[in-house]
């Protein structure tokens, strides 16, 4: 979900014309300090855990209400969507977050517009892959006929990649509690609608609840923030910044192209040479170890936040949030390793494979955490050499030992892929480090 998910800042006041409608709620914050980032980093790592333990326990239900076969039909599906969303992004939540945020009519005039792109390219993408995927992936939309399926899934594309944007605002804004509040009630609802689910459903419900539930509140929340927000002149004028946001998007395009590579292509070249029981087994340990991945990526991002604003101290916060990342990846690690066994005491002997892939799965993250600040902070610095170079470094070292891997190994293969190109990319993003001692602000 990138989570999403989830990829922010705020524009400085006085930007746009003046007289447009701005609502108190979403206004500037105060100037930044360390104190920000690490109140911003506890608030959406509890959105992070409630979360992750909501999810934890609708698999965990799934698992247990349907056979492994149709929880990997609707984990497939799935990670369809999130592959599709991290195809299309177009580089719009990061640059929303350097340009699109804030209190002026110009950032209000950016924002509608990377709402509008993101729907666009997300229906086109979600047109193409359900033109050129097998068949075994996408059979279980046509359960409820040809043109509810094709609307299903490309609603869903569109309402996730809309909630990303509408979360980066209201990050920038440091209400953050909002953020917490979509995501624990959606987490309540779809829970007891597990056991509503059709006897020939064959993946489908799962998909509806799993990937669904959270497109609607997107789409809800775009709609709700939009007219909260910005009442008037939603499209016009453009901002005489827009080129600089148009050139920030296009660099960071091809950074989270190749930096969100393995976190959603792998998982599709799992699915694409195991089975749907073994895919069943990969998930539940993707799920959790996805956990892990987000912490570094939550703490990255309220360092973009924070550390653009006028008078930030960037060497510092960024200390602060590798320190924070390490200590909290390497304990998850550990906890990965002595607590595996409970995958398989909760799941059953079905998901033994998935208790085994879950140490060497997460204990990835400690890397991981110096690849994440690294590049956080090369964005804040607008430092593009040292950005592109992490994503790429990511990207290659994970993707081409897993293409080779993953198919003569399974399972397994995919895993040491994902360990050993991960410790590759957090040496290498250490030693790419920007240097620049100081960080330009926000127009």
């Amino acid at each position: 979900m990138d989570v999403s998910t989830a990829e922010t800042g705020a524009l400085s006041a006085g930007q746009g014309t003046a007289g447009s409608a701005v609502s108190p709620p979403l206004e500037a914050p105060s100037a930044p300090s360390s104190r920000h980032l690490l109140r911003g980093s506890a608030w959406l790592l509890v959105t992070l855990a409630t979360g992750s333990l909501s999810g934890f326990a609708f698999w965990l239900l799934a698992a247990r209400l349907d056979d492994p076969a149709s929880v990997g039909r609707g984990a497939a599906l799935l990670t369809s969507v999130l592959v599709i969303n991290y195809a299309t992004s177009m580089g719009l939540p990061v640059a929303v977050a350097r340009y699109g945020v804030g209190p002026s009519a110009g950032a209000s005039v950016l924002f509608s517009w990377a709402l509008l792109f993101t729907a666009a390219t997300s229906a086109i993408g979600g047109l193409v892959f359900l033109a050129v995927a097998p068949d075994a992936v996408i059979a279980p939309l046509w359960a409820w006929g040809p043109l509810a399926g094709t609307g299903l899934f490309l609603t869903t594309v569109i309402g996730t990649s809309l909630g990303v944007l509408v979360d980066v605002r209201l990050m920038a804004a440091r209400r953050w509690s909002w953020v917490l509040f979509r995501v624990l009630a959606v987490n309540l609802i779809r829970l007891p609608l597990l056991w509503l689910r059709p006897d020939d459903e064959d993946g489908l419900w799962l998909f509806v609840l799993a990937a669904g539930l959270p497109a609607l509140s997107g789409l809800v929340a775009a709609a709700l923030v939009q007219q909260v927000h910005c009442r008037r002149r939603r499209l016009r004028p453009l901002p005489a910044h827009t080129p600089l946001a148009l050139r920030y998007a296009c660099v960071n395009y091809l950074s989270m192209l190749a930096l969100q590579a393995p976190q959603f292509v792998l998982p599709l070249i799992v699915v694409l040479n195991v089975s749907s029981a073994e895919n069943a087994n990969f998930h539940v340990a993707w799920s959790a170890t996805t956990i892990a991945f987000l912490v570094p990526h939550t703490i990255g991002q309220v360092l973009l936040v924070e550390g653009g604003r006028a008078g930030a101290r960037v060497a510092a916060q960024a200390k602060a949030a590798i320190v924070t990342s390490f200590a909290l990846t390497a304990t998850i690690s550990v906890a990965a390793i002595v607590f595996s066994d409970v995958l398989t005491a909760l799941y059953g002997e079905a998901y033994r494979a998935a208790a085994d892939l879950l140490p060497t799965l997460v204990g990835a993250s400690v890397a991981w955490a110096a690849t994440a600040i690294c590049l956080a902070e090369a964005r804040v610095r607008e430092a593009t050499a040292s950005t592109i170079a992490i994503s790429l470094a990511f990207g290659l070292a994970i993707l081409v030992p897993a293409a080779v891997l993953t198919v003569r190994d399974g399972l397994d293969g995919a895993a040491r892929a994902w360990l050993i190109g991960n410790l590759a990319a957090g040496a290498l993003a250490l030693l790419a480090r920007p240097a620049a001692p100081l960080t330009p602000t926000r127009p």
